[in-house]
This record gives structure tokens, sequence and C-alpha cells, in this order.
């Protein structure tokens, strides 16, 4: 599992490279997204242990939003947790120093747009096995 943001990076790289696009404007944006969306405030996170600033924006944002995503959905080892149950761990994951405090506020501030990529976006049913 912890392998996914370098193995994702190296896709990345070997796609941007061979579509001859590894210059775009943004490419290290991307880049920073794909590798280092599961590092954490505190350095616990990986894959290289970064802290604090060291972590670009963006991979903030994005940790924030995929820890909502996963909260807030169906998986075969747990139910979906309400919106108002995801924020309330976001908080504390952001008063521990996990995560940036003012991107879960950022996102805290979005209740309609949660509320209609919700909507659009159902959760498919998780199979159950017989």
């Amino acid at each position: 599992m912890k392998t996914h943001t370098t193995k994702g990076r190296e896709m990345v790289d070997r796609i941007t490279e061979d579509l001859g696009i590894g210059t775009l404007r943004h490419d290290t944006v991307m880049r920073n997204i794909v590798e280092l969306h599961h590092e954490t405030l505190d350095g616990s996170g990986y894959p290289h242990g970064l802290s604090g600033d060291e972590i670009p924006l963006e991979a903030r944002i994005v940790s924030v939003a995929d820890i909502f995503d996963a909260l807030t959905s169906e998986r075969p080892y747990k139910e979906p947790w309400s919106v108002s149950e995801a924020f309330d761990e976001l908080d504390r994951m952001a008063a521990a120093g996990r995560i940036d405090a003012t991107c879960v506020g950022a996102l805290r501030r979005a209740p309609d747009e949660i509320s209609s990529i919700l909507f659009r976006h159902p959760e498919p049913p998780v199979p159950t096995t017989p």
C-alpha cells in the first residue's frame, strides 16, 4: 500500500516523458500530488517523512480531500461515515498536527459543493462475498 505514491510518481514521469509533456507548466504540481499526498505535517507520513512546510500546499490539499473521501465512502470493512463525522475526524487530525487545519477549514466552507459532489457521484455498492 505504501508504495502506491512512489509507483504513481514513476507512472506520471513515464507518461509525461512518453508524451513529451514533461515540461508542462504545472507538471510539478501533478507530481507532488501523486507522490506526496500521504505525507503528514508531523512527519509521520510517507513516502519521505516530510513535515510542515516541506509538504507542498497541493499535496496538503489533496491529503485532506483523500481522507474525507475515504471516511465518507463505503469499504468492504466499514460503513461510510457521515459528513459531520468525517469533519470531526479531520478536526481531530488537524488538532493533532497531522493535516493542515487551513485546508480542513476551506473544505468546511464548501458544504454546497460537497453535497453536490456526493449527489452527482454516489458510491457504487460494495460487492459482498457469498
